[in-house]
């Protein structure tokens, strides 16, 4: 007999309450299970004797596995392996046969949304967490046509003869810096992101990361690129003009797009 992720979840779910239902009953004054999760901000509970019999228990219906039919090898279990990809930082897809909270550690910050396919059974203690962070679950299956990326080059100064091939706005330096700031907003606020050739970085981050709600960072060099991602998940990158060509630019350019493709965060 077939059942669907849906079914299964509601099985799972009796199942732990039942269990939650039996051990708070044996333990007079005790905290729910669900509220001794590893992932909850107090963890005074598993400090105390009297509940450290529950942490083995809560570690179980956390990662809980169902027999779910027969391969050529026999019965198969469920695989927790989940394939993570996103390239919205709120947006977090995963991809596996069951969903459990180790899909998602480490993953929680700026989350609003978690997609899984139609065919992945979510655990209940997924199920809560969401619930208490107000996170959205939602079930489809992923388009395979990967998002438009764009990435806009800003620098200050005057065109040079290298720059007619590149698609580079330059900015008067005549104008103020906050100026020139406002044109690298605007830009972000399109839904692009931004890469600022400065020729004053450190007061060029500064009035970007004035604006409410951007990310910004200062970039001194390539290496840094993925840790600055992977660390701030930026808006927009200033870098400083004397130490960058336009050469060099192209390729910060091109290797943002690729790791943000590749939901790097």
């Amino acid at each position: 007999m077939q059942f669907d992720p849906a079914q299964v979840e509601d099985i799972i779910r009796q199942v732990v309450q039942r269990l939650r239902s039996d051990v708070s009953s044996t333990q007079p004054g005790s905290q729910p299970v669900h509220a001794l999760s590893p992932n909850n901000d107090d963890g005074q509970h598993w400090a105390s004797p009297e509940n450290q019999h529950l942490r083995s228990f809560c570690d179980q219906a956390n990662s809980l596995t169902l027999p779910l039919g027969e391969s050529n090898a026999g019965e198969e279990r469920v695989r927790h392996e989940s394939h993570l990809e996103t390239t919205d930082p709120g947006e977090l897809w995963l991809h596996g046969r069951v969903i459990t909270l180790a899909s998602l550690r480490g993953r929680w910050q700026q989350l609003h949304t978690v997609c899984v396919p139609t065919t992945s059974v979510v655990t209940p203690a997924v199920l809560d967490e969401l619930r208490l962070r107000n996170i959205t679950l939602r079930r489809g299956e992923q388009s395979t046509t990967q998002p438009a990326v764009r990435v806009a080059i800003f620098a200050d100064g005057q065109p040079s003869r290298d720059s007619q091939s590149m698609n580079v706005h330059f900015m008067s330096l005549r104008e103020r810096v906050e100026v020139r700031a406002g044109e690298v907003l605007a830009s972000i606020s399109r839904g692009e992101y931004a890469i600022w050739l400065a020729d004053e970085p450190f007061k060029g981050t500064l009035h970007l990361s004035q604006a409410k709600g951007q990310r910004v960072v200062h970039l001194p060099s390539l290496s840094g690129l993925q840790a600055a991602i992977s660390q701030t998940q930026p808006q927009a990158i200033v870098i400083e003009r004397g130490a960058w060509n336009l050469a060099a630019t192209a390729n910060l350019s091109k290797a943002w797009v690729q790791l943000l493709l590749r939901g790097v965060n």
